[in-house]
């Protein structure tokens, strides 16, 4: 096979907001690649903001053989538009869909976007590798995980399997190299989740595991672009729904982006870094006996956390060897909208323990709340205002957003589509803010009514929730 040119491209996510995140994904796929290979580049627009029309100026010019593009599902607009440009300007250079856009949407893209040739679902380093061995023929049907065009119709293949804990050990480290660390993103290091975060020079994600355990129903399991409800792993792979890396690997990460990068604080991007004790505990071990506990100056870190899963050792643990923040996704203090409403499997109770917990251990409790549920009621809502008021929380909850393959949106499909006119209508507007905005109300109040309960709330504002809930006759139960 001939050398191959492979540009990635990616597209501005949350472009009200800084470029805090990094497109670690992207940076994945182009060390693996790279490791066959190929010649990589990246233009990563998430960093630069630019123009459509400056995107294809910066990259027109060379005979790429693959244009490949991935984000997240808020990005279809912009993906749409530039996918059409790319087409114009490179009428045979093959146009390659993944990330979480392309698994979410699956079929749907291929038609609603024409120009693209094929599209990877779910985890992309064995499907990008297939696809690769498979370009000069064009024997898309040997690649697992894709859906392509051929004889006019859209093909599907079978699921890509899982990549296995022993295969995540062996992939290359990814390619931080080809994106803009020092031109943008170490200069915006510093974000507002503990004060060690806030005041971090050079920042870059990593992670440590992929897929999470619980069933929340607001999200989807990319790696097999499924609800975590309805979880199907690929057959002739890993079947668990989280898998980790060998710590070995992952701390060998570490020492290369301290070396190389003089990093002094590390966002581990997992979905539920704390699921498994041994795996953490494995970790922090490994971590002390590299030496990063006494760097100087010290590398901080911090991660995601279900309150189910951590305890005292555990947090004192992390707080050792360099951890200063926990988001722990506590969503409500409502106990019906935990349970019935998200599946979390948390109760109000052990939230609170987990941020006491955590205060305790000196780690930065990271307080997520959700509202605009279809179960929310006035009483959750006050719930949440009163635990706020308890704790001296200021929180601007996100309103709940069902996402295509979640199960939040299988649950409300026909009122999302009544309201939306159209499924493609529907993920157009899931490019609104959903910590300001919602996307569409699931809720039995009007949307000016949403909108000012969530006012009431950030305002802490109790009596006005309670005058609210008398003109709905409703009732509010001091707990």
């Amino acid at each position: 096979m001939d050398k191959l040119k492979v540009l990635l491209i990616v597209p501005p996510i949350k472009p009200h907001e800084p470029p805090y995140s990094l497109p670690l994904g992207t940076a994945h796929i182009a060390a693996v690649v790279d490791s066959l290979g190929h010649d990589v580049a990246v233009f990563d627009n998430n960093a630069y903001r630019l123009p459509h029309e400056e995107v294809l100026n910066q990259v027109r010019g060379e005979a790429w053989n693959i244009i490949g593009m991935g984000s997240l599902v808020t990005t279809y607009v912009w993906q749409k538009k530039m996918f059409n440009l790319l087409r114009k300007e490179f009428p045979d250079t093959l146009l390659l869909a993944g990330g979480g856009l392309a698994t979410s949407l699956k079929r749907d893209l291929m038609e609603w976007v024409p120009e693209i040739d094929v599209l990877c679902v779910g985890e992309g380093e064995r499907t990008i590798s297939q696809f690769l061995a498979n370009f000069d023929g064009r024997s898309w049907e040997n690649v697992k995980g894709i859906y392509y065009r051929g004889n006019g119709e859209i093909r599907e293949t079978p699921p890509q399997p899982l990549l296995s804990p022993e295969e995540l050990g062996q992939l290359p480290f990814p390619k931080y190299d080809l994106l803009p660390l020092n031109e943008v993103y170490f200069k915006n290091s510093g974000i507002p989740l503990s004060p060690e975060a806030m005041v971090a020079k050079r920042r870059l994600p990593i992670e440590a595991s992929r897929g999470c355990p619980f069933t929340c129903s607001f999200c989807i399991d990319l790696p097999s672009g499924t609800s975590r409800t309805r979880f199907r792993a690929p057959p002739g792979g890993s079947s668990a729904k989280i898998r980790y890396y060998d710590p070995k690997w992952v701390v060998g990460l570490m020492k290369h982006l301290r070396f190389k990068y003089a990093i002094d604080f590390l966002t581990f991007a997992d979905e539920n870094f704390t699921a498994s004790k041994k795996n953490v505990m494995e970790l922090c071990d490994l971590m002390e006996k590299e030496g990063f506990t006494e760097l100087d100056p010290p590398l901080h870190w911090g991660s995601t956390a279900h309150v189910n899963t951590i305890d005292r050792e555990m947090l004192e643990r992390l707080k050792a060897v360099g951890c200063c923040y926990l988001d722990l996704g506590i969503e409500s203090m409502n106990t019906e909208i935990l349970s019935k409403d998200i599946g979390k499997g948390s109760t109000p109770a052990r939230n609170e323990w987990a941020i006491d917990e955590c205060l305790r251990a000196g780690i930065y409790p990271i307080t997520n709340f959700m509202i605009g549920f279809s179960g929310d009621t006035i009483q959750s809502y006050y719930d949440n205002v009163r635990f706020w008021i308890k704790r001296k929380i200021d929180v601007g909850p996100f309103f709940a957003t069902p996402y295509p393959e979640t199960e939040l949106f299988d649950q409300n499909r026909e009122k999302i589509l009544a309201r939306c006119g159209s499924f493609e209508n529907f993920v157009i507007k899931c490019e609104e803010d959903p910590s300001i905005k919602f996307v569409v109300n699931l809720t039995k109040y009007s949307d000016d009514e949403l909108m000012k309960i969530r006012e009431m709330m950030v305002a802490h504002d109790l009596e006005g929730l309670k005058k609210f809930a008398e003109q709905k006759k409703e009732k509010i139960v001091e707990n």
